[in-house]
């Protein structure tokens, strides 16, 4: 719910920060593009930085030690009187984004049981989209855009931070530091004391065995990350996110009330943005429903092409408005954005999902960073970018481009991914070591 209130704050609160009338601080164009692509800046250092403790103490551990953090940049937000401290608690909060991304992603993957995996990640995007629908409710309220900081500093650090004391670590991270006495009350913990806990321990231990080399280090994940079966795994999941990143996603909520004042549509903005929130849940709720039945790949296959032709429509919108010719109708914006969202949220998540099934055990704490690093510098990019190419090619030019990503994104993973609906973490480990003859 946090990483949803961090990148839909600005999507939200960036008419009040740009507000000329206003008596706090108002943002240029410059700072209005720094604020909202910092996070994910800061997001890609989060990644790089939360690879060590991720290896050393583990997910949980790691969650822990940065929601503090979060809730101080939070506050920071909240008390800041120049706009560069504003920045900079972005960016802080950025570091926290990805730290939390790839913690509780690796968390969620290797407790969850291979029966239930695909869901459990699907509620960890419910989670998220909560937090996008949160913010929009919080923000279209009376409260002003501090009060919102402050608001969402409290409601998304301080709860998982308690909730996270009564629960235990990875069994598989577990298995990995040798503590198999621990490694064995988690799996006991997770799955109910009648579940046969020895025979999946003994599993992930045999499936340890199968590696070459300690993988207890940073250098040792890297070093054995350049394997075949490993580093083509890496290499179609990094152009996944690539293309996710400028798949019109993040921008739409970055720049949400923006992009609908700019369509000039005949409902509130805000009430637009509420909307949009409410499809996102119910789109990610969808995918629960259909990840372990339809499986991975037609999901992501289906909601990208979707995902391409709305982004095909609301450019021709936007070309007809720049153009003034006698065709846009003004429910045209929110409809395309609402099929486009709920498409996004139906498949999107797939990505996250297969991230951490096709990774072996041995690499993913490692690997996981790495790869969301890739994405959220891919982001960065696409925020940072995203008035600038409306100002170039129009908003019309931009939403063409970001509907060939999507269109891109259907295709490779129509020719790469290979389906691991209702395979152990293990089993999908051996398929693809098999597929490369390793």
């Amino acid at each position: 719910m946090g990483m949803g209130t961090i990148l839909g704050f600005s999507g939200i609160t960036l008419p009040q920060l740009t507000d000329s009338t206003s008596n706090d601080l108002v943002l240029s164009t410059f700072q209005v593009a720094i604020f909202s692509s910092v996070i994910n800046l800061g997001a890609a250092v989060g990644c790089i930085a939360g690879g060590v403790p991720l290896v050393r103490i583990g997910q949980r551990l790691t969650l822990l030690m940065i929601l503090p953090v979060a809730l101080l940049a939070w506050l920071t937000l909240f008390t800041s009187q120049y706009v560069w401290g504003l920045v900079a608690a972005r960016a802080v909060l950025g570091v926290a984004m990805g730290i939390m991304a790839s913690s509780s992603v690796n968390y969620i993957v290797e407790l969850a049981d291979s029966s239930l995996r695909g869901r459990l990640v699907a509620l960890l995007n419910i989670s998220r989209y909560l937090g996008y629908l949160f913010i929009y409710a919080v923000g279209s309220s009376t409260l002003t855009w501090r009060e919102v900081a402050l608001v969402c500093g409290c409601v998304t650090t301080v709860p998982p931070f308690v909730g996270l004391l009564f629960l235990p670590d990875s069994p598989r991270w577990l298995a990995t530091r040798d503590r198999l006495e621990e490694a064995h009350r988690s799996l006991v913990f997770f799955r109910g004391p009648d579940y046969d806990s020895v025979q999946e321990l003994n599993s992930i231990l045999a499936q340890l065995d199968q590696s070459v080399g300690s993988c207890k280090s940073t250098r040792d994940q890297l070093r054995r990350m350049r394997q075949p079966a490993i580093l083509r795994s890496s290499m179609i999941i990094a152009f996944l996110h690539l293309t996710m990143a400028f798949s019109g996603s993040f921008v739409v909520s970055a720049y949400l009330v923006t992009i609908f004042d700019a369509a000039h549509v005949s409902l509130s903005s805000y009430y637009s943005a509420v909307v949009i929130g409410l499809v996102r849940l119910v789109g990610v709720s969808v995918n629960i429903l259909f990840i372990d039945v339809v499986g991975r790949k037609p999901l992501l296959i289906t909601s990208c092409s979707v995902c391409g032709a709305c982004l095909f429509m609301l450019g021709g919108f936007f070309y007809d408005q720049a153009f003034e010719i006698e065709f846009s109708e003004m429910w045209v914006p929110l409809a395309c954005l609402s099929v486009y969202i709920f498409f996004s949220s139906l498949g999107f998540p797939v990505v996250e999902l297969v991230l951490g099934e096709f990774l072996p055990t041995t690499v993913r704490a490692t690997a996981v960073s790495i790869l969301y690093t890739v994405l959220f510098v891919g982001v960065f990019a696409a925020v940072q970018t995203y008035p600038y190419v409306a100002d170039a090619v129009g908003r019309y030019g931009a939403f063409w481009v970001y509907g060939v990503c999507n269109f891109l994104m259907a295709i490779v993973s129509a020719l790469t991914l290979t389906e691991t609906r209702g395979q152990t973490l293990e089993q999908i480990s051996q398929q693809q070591q098999q597929a490369r003859g390793t």
